[in-house]
């Protein structure tokens, strides 16, 4: 599908689609059956205690008195009902974006490609956590998006981001950041057939490290964060 053009994630939402319709076991899927899945999914090593960790350490000394808020966002090419189903992982989000299905019903089997985020695409929902736009608020006008706020109106400065990202679609926003004095983190096992595209990031200054998704508070990527 994708020598004959089409988009890697409008391709894997296709097919996904496509076996919806094959019969058992993916047949009459709804959105429902996905967050379902969701709640079965067992988070990497160190989630969730890593939001709690985090939150805990930055109203410790020596950072106590700086008044720091940390926000946690998800901003990926999968289900965005797989992630609100995974409730260990969605209760501790401020917001969280995916790729959405519809069927002719809300309670319906899905048909249809209601959103598809892939690799700048990203970028957008970036721009829209920087700007404060709120996910009910652009859900209603997604070209809010474009809407000009003074730089020294903006909540979320890039400076102030770290992003983390383990797939090829994440690519653009961290070079978005990494290019804005945020920080870039590339997620990937040591097997990884992307090892070798990470490494690149890194000497070509898209990213900061690469780790292991160890989330534990002795892991090197807790230690980097």
């Amino acid at each position: 599908m994708i020598e004959n053009g089409w988009d890697p994630v409008h391709a894997y939402l296709k097919l996904f689609l496509d076996l919806t319709k094959a019969g058992k076991p993916f047949d009459g899927i709804t959105n429902k059956n996905l967050r379902d899945f969701g709640s079965q999914l067992k988070p990497y090593d160190g989630l969730p205690g890593f939001f709690q960790h985090l939150r805990k350490w930055s109203k410790e000394p020596p950072f106590g008195d700086l008044d720091i808020e940390i926000s946690y966002y998800v901003v990926s090419g999968g289900f965005e009902e797989i992630i609100r189903g995974c409730d260990t992982i969605s209760k501790n989000l401020n917001e969280f974006y995916g790729c959405r299905l519809a069927g002719d019903t809300p309670t319906g089997q899905v048909k249809y490609i209601m959103r598809a985020i892939s690799f700048t695409e990203k970028t957008r929902y970036i721009f829209e956590i920087h700007k404060g736009i709120l996910k009910r608020q652009s859900d209603k006008n997604p070209m809010l998006v474009n809407k000009e706020v003074k730089k020294d109106k903006r909540p979320v400065p890039f400076k102030h981001m770290i992003y983390v990202g383990d797939g090829l679609t994440d690519i653009p926003c961290l070079s978005l950041i990494k290019h804005n004095y945020g920080y870039g983190i590339a997620i990937m096992h040591k097997d990884s057939a992307k090892r070798e595209v990470f490494e690149d990031l890194i000497k070509e200054q898209r990213a900061t490290s690469y780790h292991s998704p160890n989330y534990k508070k002795d892991s090197d990527l807790t230690g980097v964060i």
